[in-house]
């Protein structure tokens, strides 16, 4: 919709925003936070003073550093006093970015084919019903249709999202298991090559926890060298991967540092067994191996 800012020149030719028209208590029914002012109320008719409430893009936008409350914009032949502020929203489309958005009451507008928000506790077969039902006690030939929850809506709106996130995290398992068996089969196959060097080391007074210290260190050095490849190779494929993301930072701490620790963790267990096999392995069976 074009509008017009009294006192402002437009920067380029026209100003226009993303509009609304709804009725009192919509803030309340999404909640959405109302920052400022008042809703509309069933005397914002036609014949009573055109208002309309904002949300902070279009203040950050067209009357930046003002308070908008009060402040009167003039939208075709109308009139229109500010007399809300709102939170920014999603328009259309929940990947899209924010744009200013004014909401007009749904009595000042000549719009047509309305939505209907309900908030309810009910589950969502028997809420459809009682809505069906009220509505036919205005017209019982009023049919109702494309009847969704909120959830469901938002669902739809992330679908790849979502399949991306479990083939990464299918495909994350795999690789970890994959580094697991690795260093498995590196412990294990050091193990054997030095048992020889074990039985030798138990014949001079070397404890079980000195040889399970000694294999433990090589295997801490191989699972650091991972992590030290592993992660600014995460944090540059991240930044590819941003356009993918969403509701998500593609540099979050906290992931980065579970993600090392589940591949410490999982290090660590494919060492036990070889560890185990190693603490276990008699001095004179050793000596005689070959």
């Amino acid at each position: 919709m074009d509008f017009e800012v009294p006192g402002r020149p437009p920067k380029s030719s026209d100003l226009q925003s993303n509009m609304n028209a709804i009725s009192p208590d919509y803030f309340k029914t999404l909640s959405q936070a109302m920052l400022a002012g008042r809703d509309f109320n069933d005397r914002d008719v036609k014949k009573s003073p055109h208002v309309a409430i904002v949300n902070e893009l279009f203040v950050k936008q067209y009357i930046p550093g003002e308070n908008p409350l009060g402040r009167h914009i003039k939208m075709g032949d109308n009139d229109v006093e500010i007399v809300g502020l709102v939170k920014n929203s999603f328009y259309q489309d929940i990947r899209e970015k924010m744009s200013p958005l004014i909401y007009l009451p749904v009595k000042q507008t000549n719009s047509s084919g309305y939505s209907i928000l309900v908030r309810t506790a009910l589950p969502a077969k028997i809420a459809v019903a009682e809505i069906q039902r009220a509505v036919q006690t205005v017209d019982a030939k009023l049919p109702i249709y494309g009847v969704q929850q909120m959830q469901e809506m938002i669902d739809q709106g992330i679908t790849s999202e979502r399949m991306l996130t479990f083939l990464a995290t299918l495909f994350s398992v795999l690789v970890t298991l994959l580094c697991g068996m690795g260093l498995y089969g590196l412990i294990a196959y050091a193990v054997s090559r030095r048992t020889r060097e074990i039985g030798v080391r138990f014949a001079v007074g070397a404890r079980k926890s000195d040889v399970a210290k000694l294999f433990l260190r090589e295997s801490t050095f191989l699972i650091g060298l991972g992590v030290l490849a592993g992660v600014p190779l995460a944090l540059a494929s991240a930044r590819m991967l941003k356009s993918l993301l969403f509701g998500v930072s593609e540099m979050d701490g906290g992931i980065l540092f579970l993600t090392v620790a589940i591949f410490l963790t999982a290090g660590v267990l494919a060492s036990l067994l070889p560890l185990r096999k190693a603490i276990r392995i008699e001095p004179l069976q050793a000596l005689r191996y070959e």
